[in-house]
């Protein structure tokens, strides 16, 4: 069943999951509702029936987070019980005992409207229950986007749940009570304390049963798997979670050898902003420079230990990061000016379910279209690797993805002969609908949707650590590409399939092929191998994503002059005044991976700013709290400049081997 586990390790890495599974189980609840969808569910869930023949599903990862960042959400048979025990007092104590003790964390308003309404049994209820319990459930979603209020554990229940303090606060999909496990002697809030890439080493109890209990877990998911094709590990690894990852992949080399290992390293932005002003040495390359103090010397030693050593045990090592410039680069989105771990871990989690969409796509038809560029994670990752142990991959992000323009459209259906062939086979869905646009008419909508359409260079963000200038992705640099559109957008009038009412006279998993293929043409030739993978069915919007939707967003994704409440399209800014960025349900994505030259910059600009770091007092202190000498220290930049001239090698070589 080509399954995958998954592994969370770190704090971003967990809010980005927590939306990477409110995807999947949207999803899963469509593909459950209608009978099928474009994704095979098996991939990244497992499932059991219960004697009443209920299935439940839960999702195939293992999560290691600091103690109490579940909040008021708690998993496993006894975790309820573990602050009764510590309250139980000291046996060889005969004195009296006095505990101070800080009231329940309560959970968020949509956990509870959540857990109300699935202890509902709405076929015994009048029909306007369901309504009723929808609506509370959608305000509960809104309340996400509030800033939270101060007060701590004195606050309020009813303040208290407004905003989002951890990630189970937005967490819809169901886990298994074995899936998550605490990290001990670290607690929420104290994030200083596990700052740096090697901060493990300080634990007052060592790694050694924590990284045994995440290989363990992962076991156990393999043991049910029949075709496991890999493993899919999110890590914040610039923090003390890196050295933890290293040790968790050598134990789970040995356990599942051969499996590939897709890592994603989840970079906060500012944390990046914090390594930026942490020093000027080649920041024109990517930064990595070794001034600014201790917190920016830590900061360089951790991202080139990162890089050196994880990218060795793993077969592909993608870095991924919300940029500065994400609202600039992402236009039509309301971006706050500091986004939180919320809002940004909205965005990557979007970004990683649409890039990852090959790698669990149906065999068989659905009822958008048969699938095209369906791939394992081995075929995948052997396309983005090279010799040399060339492995880094960056991705870029266009949200929404834009329409393709009616006369590239109407070309690209002339020389397609797949397009022809699916004109001949029965349609079993309408042009409109989840993938079209919504009907507008109006010039100012005209001239939004011919300024913004579907590219992999314009309106896209490179989702990669450092200046923009590190990692541009230009097509000149690319050395192979995997390119994925979720959902295809036609411009008004062009006439085909997913438009924003034409007939449909294709299929639309053709037709967003064609769109793809359309935009490909009108960019800059490539000079290397292109994957490209299409699926007519858009992202689906879960309630809990954050509320960054701007008022020139449709509720289906498609470019609108002004959206106002009640569907009505506009022209004047009053329109969508009241609009709160929750008003999309689907919406086309267009993902771009790439293994590029750009890294070879990357990696040198890495490995000097170890070397500068580890050459002053402050970095030497560093490393030797983390247990590294001056010879590993060698070791980790020879191999960074090893790697970097692997892209050298390929960038004259015109391609990867």
């Amino acid at each position: 069943m080509r399954e995958i586990i998954s592994l969370q390790l770190g704090s971003l890495a967990n809010y980005t999951g927590a939306h990477f599974w409110n995807f999947q189980d949207e999803a899963l609840g469509q593909a459950v509702s209608s009978g099928g969808g474009c994704t095979d569910d098996d991939v990244l869930f497992a499932w059991s029936e219960d004697r009443q023949g209920a299935l439940s599903y839960y999702p195939r990862t293992v999560i290691l987070d600091v103690s109490g960042a579940t909040g008021g959400v708690a998993f496993g048979p006894d975790a309820r019980s573990g602050a009764a025990a510590g309250a139980a007092g000291v046996s060889t104590w005969g004195g009296g005992v006095e505990v101070f003790a800080s009231g329940p964390i309560p959970k968020s308003s949509f956990v509870q409207q959540l857990e109300a309404q699935a202890a509902v049994d709405f076929d015994r209820e009048p029909e306007s229950a369901f309504a009723r319990h929808q609506a509370a459930l959608e305000e509960a979603a809104r309340q996400l986007d509030a800033p939270h209020p101060p007060g701590g554990a004195a606050a309020s229940q009813s303040s208290a749940s407004r905003g989002v303090r951890f990630w189970t606060d937005y967490l819809k999909a169901r886990l298994h009570p074995r899936s998550v496990q605490a990290l001990p002697g670290v607690w929420q809030g104290a994030s200083a304390a596990f700052e740096g890439y090697g901060a493990a080493e300080a634990l007052p109890h060592g790694t050694r049963a924590v990284v045994e209990g995440v290989v363990d877990g992962a076991r156990w998911w393999s043991e049910q798997c029949d075709s496991i094709q890999g493993v899919q590990l999110f890590s914040d690894d610039l923090t003390g979670f890196g050295a933890l990852s290293r040790s968790v992949l050598d134990e789970l080399r040995e356990e599942l050898p051969g499996v590939k290992i897709l890592h994603f390293s989840l970079r906060s932005s500012g944390h990046e902003g914090g390594r930026e002003a942490g020093g000027a040495a080649g920041a024109a390359a990517g930064g990595g420079g070794g001034g600014g103090g201790v917190a920016g010397v830590m900061a360089a030693l951790s991202d080139a230990l990162a890089c050196a050593e994880l990218s060795e045990r793993v077969s592909l090592y993608m870095p991924l990061c919300l940029p500065p410039a994400a609202a600039r680069q992402l236009p039509l989105l309301r971006l706050p000016p500091r986004p939180s771990a919320y809002h940004e871990a909205a965005l990557l989690a979007a970004a990683v379910d649409t890039l990852t969409l090959p790698l669990r796509m149906a065999s068989s038809t659905s009822a958008v279209g048969a699938p095209i560029g369906a791939t394992d994670m081995h075929s995948w990752v052997n396309l983005l690797t090279g010799h040399g142990g060339a492995n880094f991959a960056a991705a870029a992000m266009q949200l929404p993805a834009g329409a393709a323009g009616g006369d590239d459209w109407a070309a690209q259906q002339r020389g397609d002969t797949r397009v022809a062939e699916a004109q001949q086979q029965p349609q079993r869905a309408s042009g409109g609908g989840g993938n079209g646009g919504p009907a507008a008419g109006t010039a100012g909508a005209e001239q939004q949707r011919a300024a913004y359409q579907l590219s992999t260079l314009r309106h896209a963000a490179v989702l990669a650590p450092g200046p923009a200038a590190a990692l541009r992705l230009a097509p000149a640099s690319s050395l192979a590409e995997s390119v994925v559109l979720r959902g295809a957008l036609l411009a008004e009038g062009s006439g085909s399939g997913g438009g924003g009412g034409g007939a449909a006279s294709t299929s639309p998993a053709a037709a967003a092929a064609a769109a793809l293929d359309s935009a490909l043409r009108s960019e800059p030739q490539r000079r290397c191998v292109v994957h490209r993978c299409v699926a007519a069915a858009p992202l689906p919007i879960p309630l809990p994503f954050p509320g960054i939707f701007g008022p020139h967003v449709g509720p289906a994704g498609g470019v609108v002059s002004e959206w106002a409440p009640g569907g009505a399209v506009s022209d004047g800014a009053a329109a969508g005044a009241g609009c709160d960025g929750r008003h999309v349900a689907s919406c086309p994505v267009l993902t771009r991976v790439a293994a590029s030259s750009d890294f070879e910059a990357w990696l040198q600009s890495r490995a000097h700013g170890l070397r500068r770091a580890s050459r002053s007092a402050s970095g030497r202190s560093v490393l030797d709290g983390w247990g590294y000498g001056a010879g590993e220290v060698e070791e980790v930049e020879e191999r960074l400049r090893r790697l970097a001239g692997s892209y050298s090698e390929a960038s004259s070589d015109d391609g990867l081997d």
